[in-house]
């Protein structure tokens, strides 16, 4: 039987959610991984992504939220996330998302300088990677 451990799911904004948890797997840099009871310390950044989050044992992932990005530290007893920002996949509309990627896409062609280029590429990085994701149907 797994163990539980802590998590925090906090924004600069709010605290998003906490509670206890037997697995967590998050879409870290270099690539997605898990955590159970018991994991090594790390120091994690992550990319934009899914967050999923499973409270009891032999159960489906009960909880799962689409971050832009962040950090995880991680601990044997406790996952701190922290990330920009985050969303619940459903309840974002696919078609709406598609529409914002096709006009972010026509702000960065239409960028003035490296700045403009760069944050638009940053929005484009999280929209395409939410896009996929409501695309699985997750």
């Amino acid at each position: 039987m797994s163990e539980a451990f802590q998590y925090e799911l906090v924004t600069p904004e709010r605290q998003v959610g906490d509670g206890e948890a037997v697995e967590i797997v998050l879409p870290g840099e270099e690539g997605d991984f898990g955590v159970l009871a018991g994991h090594a310390p790390v120091m994690a950044q992550l990319r934009p992504g899914l967050i999923e989050i499973r409270t009891r044992e032999g159960e489906d992932f009960s909880r799962r939220v689409f971050v832009k990005g962040g950090f995880a530290q991680v601990s044997g007893e406790r996952v701190i996330l922290l990330v920009e920002e985050c969303l619940d996949p459903a309840e974002t509309s696919l078609e709406d998302l598609k529409k914002r990627i096709h006009a972010r896409e026509i702000d960065l062609d239409d960028a003035r300088d490296d700045l403009e280029r760069a944050a638009a590429e940053r929005d484009l990085a999280w929209m395409r990677a939410l896009a996929e994701i409501l695309e699985r149907g997750i």
